[in-house]
């Protein structure tokens, strides 16, 4: 259902009362043209493709399109979830590239301590990690039998 407000002059008037809802009337005789292009894409977007397989439909464009203005079907995509996160991860974790060596506390097995160094880190692996504690943290809120956070990561 769609509505539409009636702005005229007197509805920025300061008046007591709130512009009235009018309803618009449908527009018949008007075909959807997008209906031909919806068929393929469906057909074309199989669950069995590789989601990396994105990467290379970009980069092969780039090249076949050297010199050339791509169309407004090229630029806007639709993408899946999977697609969208591997194509711009820092939009979900934040950025995939080395920081410059920051002071941070990390652990020295040598001397079996917590010691403060220069490291060089990706922030987006430092949020995923970081995730992982606050969820942990948060079940033992909810959990009073849990007694131990234990994080494995194989390099």
């Amino acid at each position: 259902m769609f509505q539409s407000i009636d702005l005229d002059d007197d509805s920025f008037a300061l008046s007591p009362s709130p512009p009235k809802l009018t309803k618009k009337a449908p527009v018949k005789g008007v075909v959807k043209a997008a209906g031909k292009k919806k068929a393929e894409k469906s057909s074309a977007g199989t669950a069995s493709e590789d989601p990396m397989d994105v990467f290379m439909d970009l980069e092969k464009e780039e090249k076949e399109n050297k010199g050339k203005r791509l169309s407004i079907e090229k630029i806007y995509q639709k993408k899946s979830q999977l697609e969208h996160i591997l194509l711009r991860p820092d939009t979900y974790i934040g950025s995939v590239e080395y920081t410059d060596r920051t002071p941070m506390w990390v652990y020295d097995t040598e001397t079996d301590r917590i010691v403060q160094r220069e490291i060089s880190y990706v922030p987006g692996l430092y949020k995923i990690f970081d995730e992982i504690l606050v969820n942990a943290a948060d079940n033992k809120q909810r959990d009073p039998k849990m007694n131990l956070i234990k994080v494995n990561i194989n390099k």
